[in-house]
């Protein structure tokens, strides 16, 4: 589980657009979204991950699926 306090949340001027966007077509039915990033490791350089500071402006919990023989993320669990 992403520790969200920890993230510095990225704000841009569509955020709420964005929020709106994934509320109605996503969290509303299954109340979460599940990526697959490409090329994740697992370390504290995710911290700076645009896509997880974007997230993390409305999710309520967001969890990193990872690889243990390899700390690759193959999975970004996302809960509205």
């Amino acid at each position: 589980m992403v520790n969200q306090e920890l993230i510095d949340p990225l704000y841009i001027k569509e955020t709420g657009k964005i929020r709106e966007f994934f509320m109605s077509s996503f969290f509303t039915e299954s109340g979460s979204i599940m990526l697959q990033p490409t090329g994740w490791k697992l370390d504290d350089n995710l911290k700076e991950s645009v896509t997880i500071r974007a997230f993390s402006t409305f999710a309520k919990q967001i969890v990193l699926v990872v690889n243990d023989k390899n700390m690759s993320v193959v999975g970004l669990d996302i809960y509205g």
